[in-house]
């Protein structure tokens, strides 16, 4: 619970790869929401001087998700 004793309220936006677009992180960012996106082009970001894998590498591995595939095989995503 927050200190004032209200109810804590976050929104995340969930989007796919065609939801990675710069004016939809712009408004997340002006709202003081957070965004969850799935990326499937190294799309360049910033100055346009590096990619979004790039950025990617100077943030921390926040957690991990396991999907499961089938019934002998999964996938590790690393949440940043």
């Amino acid at each position: 619970m927050p200190p004032s004793g209200g109810v804590l309220a976050l929104t995340v936006h969930v989007g796919d790869r065609e939801n990675d677009i710069y004016e939809f992180f712009c408004e997340t960012q002006a709202l003081g929401t957070h965004f969850l996106i799935r990326t499937c082009v190294d799309r360049l970001a910033g100055d346009g001087r590096h990619t979004v894998a790039d950025e990617m590498s100077e943030v921390s591995v926040q957690g991990m998700h396991r999907v499961v595939i089938g019934k002998d095989d999964h996938a590790d995503i690393e949440l940043r």
